[in-house]
C-alpha cells in the first residue's frame, strides 16, 4: 500500500499526474529542469524531443548530465535512462529528432506540449505541431544578462486563441517562413542566440512556474485564452501576468480538426496509398527538398528532407560549400504526380506521421 503523498492534497495529486502525457521540446538547462520537476510530480508519460548531444558545458546544468560517461550521448536518451532511476513511475520516451521530424502520430495523445528551446524556428515548429494537433502549448524561456529574467506563456488549443507565432512581428514571421518554406532564400539566417551564462537557480524558477501554469491554471481550468507570465528577479522582483491576443494574419489558425489527419503506409508509394483511400492530394506540413544544387560548383544531390533541415545541414559533396544552394521543393503530393512515386520513408517522414488530405472543391470525404 502506498503511503499518502502531500501532493494528493494539491492540484498535483497522483491520480491527476499519472494520467497525463506531455511532450517536452528542448533539453538544455531549462528543459532538463522541467523534465526533473515533471518526474518529481509523477507525470505518467514524458516524450523528450531533442537531437542534441551532451557537451562538457552541460554537466553543471542538472542532475541528468553529471556522469562523465554520458558525454557525447544524446540528451534525450540520457534523461530517459537517468529518469528511470530517479523517477521510475514516469515513462520516459526519447525522441532524438527536431520537433518537425518527430511525426504527428507520436504526439497526438499528449495533453500538453512544453517548449523550452532557444531557437525561434523550433518554437514555431512546435507551435505548428500543437495547433495542428489541437494541443495546448507552454512556452518557457530565460532572458537577460545571466538569465535573471524569464517568461512563461500558455497558448490555448482553442482555435481563436493566440499561438506562439501570433506574438512575432510581421517581419520576423516572414523571415522564419522564408527559412522553412521558400526555396529561393539565398543564404542562412544569422545566428539568433548569443551565448550567455545560464543559472540553474533561474532555470528552476522558470521551470516551476511553467509547470504550475500548466497544471494549476491551464489544464484543470480548460483555459481557452492565451496568456503569459513575465518573471523579473531584479530589484525589486516582479511577476506580471498579461493576456495574449491572436493575430489576424497568423497562418496557424485555419486547420481542420485533428480527426481529419490520416496515416499512410510507410513503405508504400503516395500514389498507391492515396488511390486506396480515395484522396487526391496531401498537403505537406513542411516543404520537402527533392533536389539541391550548389551555387558555387553546380553539383546536384537529393536531400529528400525538410527545407529548413536541408538549409541548416546541407554540405556540397564536391566543394564543401555549406551556405549557398538552390533548392527544388514540393509542398503537396497529388495522385499522378512524379513525386507521388515516392514513399513517406523516401521523404524522411516518421513512421507515425499523420498527413493532411486536400479534396477537390465540392468533393466530400468518403
Amino acid at each position: 500500500m502506498h503511503s499518502p503523498s502531500k501532493l494528493d492534497r494539491t492540484y498535483y495529486s497522483r491520480f491527476k499526474t499519472e494520467s497525463v502525457s506531455v511532450a517536452l521540446v528542448g533539453l538544455g538547462a531549462l528543459g532538463s529542469e522541467i523534465a526533473r520537476q515533471l518526474g518529481l510530480l509523477g507525470v505518467g508519460t514524458v516524450a523528450l524531443v531533442d537531437n542534441g548531444l551532451i557537451e562538457p558545458v552541460n554537466s553543471s546544468q542538472n542532475i541528468f548530465f553529471r556522469k562523465q560517461s554520458n558525454l557525447a550521448r544524446s540528451k534525450a536518451e540520457v534523461i530517459a535512462d537517468e529518469g528511470v532511476t530517479y523517477f521510475h513511475k514516469t515513462k520516459w520516451i526519447p525522441l532524438i529528432s527536431e520537433i518537425a521530424d518527430v511525426g504527428l502520430g507520436k504526439l497526438s495523445d499528449c495533453s500538453i506540449i512544453f517548449s523550452a528551446t532557444d531557437s525561434a524556428l523550433s518554437r514555431v515548429e512546435t507551435a505548428y505541431t500543437a495547433r495542428r494537433l489541437g494541443i495546448p502549448m507552454i512556452d518557457a524561456g530565460l532572458l537577460g544578462s545571466a538569465y535573471w529574467r524569464g517568461r512563461v506563456a500558455w497558448f490555448s488549443s482553442h482555435q481563436e486563441a493566440a499561438c506562439y507565432f501570433c506574438q512575432l512581428s510581421e517581419n520576423r514571421r516572414a523571415e522564419i517562413l522564408a527559412l522553412s518554406h521558400s526555396p529561393t532564400l539565398g543564404c542562412q539566417l544569422a545566428e539568433e542566440n548569443v551565448d550567455m551564462p545560464s543559472t540553474p537557480t533561474m532555470s528552476a524558477v522558470v521551470a516551476g512556474i511553467a509547470i504550475d501554469l500548466a497544471f494549476r491554471h491551464g489544464l484543470p481550468a480548460g483555459e481557452n485564452h492565451s496568456f503569459a507570465w513575465d518573471i523579473d528577479l531584479g530589484h525589486p522582483p516582479n511577476l506580471k501576468a498579461h493576456s495574449l491576443t491572436a493575430s489576424s494574419t497568423c497562418p496557424f489558425h485555419h486547420f481542420r480538426e485533428k480527426s481529419a489527419l490520416i496515416p499512410l503506409p510507410f513503405n508504400r508509394s503516395f500514389d498507391e496509398s492515396l488511390r486506396a483511400v480515395n484522396i487526391d492530394t496531401v498537403e505537406l506540413d513542411w516543404p520537402i527538398v527533392v533536389l539541391a544544387t550548389c551555387s558555387k560548383c553546380g553539383c546536384d544531390w537529393r536531400p529528400m528532407r525538410r527545407l529548413a533541415w536541408s538549409r541548416k545541414h546541407s554540405q556540397c559533396f564536391n566543394c564543401g560549400e555549406t551556405n549557398h544552394f538552390r533548392f527544388k521543393a514540393i509542398h503537396r503530393i497529388s495522385v499522378g504526380d512524379a513525386s507521388a512515386r515516392h514513399t513517406p520513408a523516401d521523404l524522411s517522414y516518421s513512421k507515425d506521421h499523420l498527413f493532411s488530405p486536400v479534396y477537390d472543391s465540392g468533393r466530400q470525404q468518403s
